[in-house]
């Protein structure tokens, strides 16, 4: 967990959820390919990464995701306490 990969899976997550909050419905893969193949003649590493920071992309949104449903379920069951205990 470098520094530099922290802060890459934060800004990460905050594209993802803004990308859900504001239901821009963005695929962000598709982005990092269509950059790819627009600077290509700019620089090949662009496009030769393409590959692998979608994968990395497509590996971080299933983790963001896992996270947000286990927060979901947690939050949830303090609500479902939360109003038992206020009625008891």
């Amino acid at each position: 967990n470098s520094a530099g990969g922290y802060n890459l899976r934060l800004l990460l997550r905050r594209a993802f959820a803004f990308n859900e909050k504001l239901s821009l419905n963005l695929d962000l893969a598709n982005v990092v390919n269509s950059l790819g193949n627009e600077f290509k003649d700019f620089d090949e590493k662009l496009y030769m990464i393409s590959p692998t920071v979608i994968e990395l992309l497509t590996e971080e949104q299933k983790k963001f995701d896992k996270t947000q449903n286990k927060a979901g379920k947690i939050i949830s069951n303090l609500i479902i306490k939360l109003i038992f205990w206020i009625f008891l």
